[in-house]
């Protein structure tokens, strides 16, 4: 069953990235990277969530299968992230996996610069702040970018009660990188996660809503 739900994904992205990810969410809430990147290909394995997306489309999740996510049956390139760091992988036009993955943005920026033979190097910058990431110093960070994804194009957070629920929103980031005919195009996907329980029952109803997709 994973190999086919692996074998989904890897599809819709290669077809068309951006109608598939206007209806799908790959959900990589990995933790962060500790030390320097030994390998950027990664082999994952995937199954989908039951809460549904919105937009009508699924919520694929990774299923730790060996260390690091290394026997899985999807083969990708994996850009992580760490705490005041910065990572960047090199996507060549004619070697390596034809899909990059990011870890989930819930701060950090994204930016990539394009090489003339067609070679793109990807970056993922997290410069900590006082209570959250420092937007400018990873603006600047990625001055030399030609596409970025930056926090404030994504994140967000609010709480509330409203009617005897408990409402919690929150705003998250993801990057794709998609090799087509020997041409990487980057996608940055915005989705809301949204969680509302009822304060004397203590039910609870989760959605996932993406807010924007486009090329980078």
């Amino acid at each position: 069953m994973s190999r086919q739900v692996c074998d989904e994904l890897s599809n819709g992205l290669l077809a068309n990235a951006q109608t598939f990810l206007g209806k799908n969410v790959v959900w990589l809430g990995l933790d962060s990277q500790k030390g320097v990147v030994e390998k950027s290909t990664r082999r994952f394995d995937f199954s989908k969530l039951t809460t549904q997306v919105v937009q009508g489309g699924s919520i694929y999740q990774p299923t730790a299968v060996g260390s690091g996510h290394i026997n899985g049956s999807l083969k990708v390139t994996y850009l992580p992230w760490a705490p005041d760091a910065g990572y960047y992988v090199i996507l060549e036009p004619n070697r390596g996996p034809d899909i990059m993955f990011t870890a989930m943005l819930s701060g950090c920026a994204v930016g990539y610069v394009r090489a003339n033979d067609g070679a793109v190097r990807v970056s993922h910058h997290n410069i900590q702040g006082t209570d959250e990431t420092d937007e400018p110093a990873q603006i600047n960070s990625l001055g030399f970018a030609a596409g970025t994804f930056h926090r404030s194009e994504y994140r967000s957070a609010s709480v509330k009660v409203k009617s005897g629920w408990y409402v919690k929103k929150e705003g998250y980031g993801f990057v794709f990188g998609v090799r087509t005919g020997g041409v990487w195009h980057m996608y940055a996907q915005a989705i809301e996660s949204k969680t509302k329980q009822n304060l004397q029952t203590a039910a609870s109803i989760s959605a996932v809503s993406i807010l924007d997709v486009h090329e980078i």
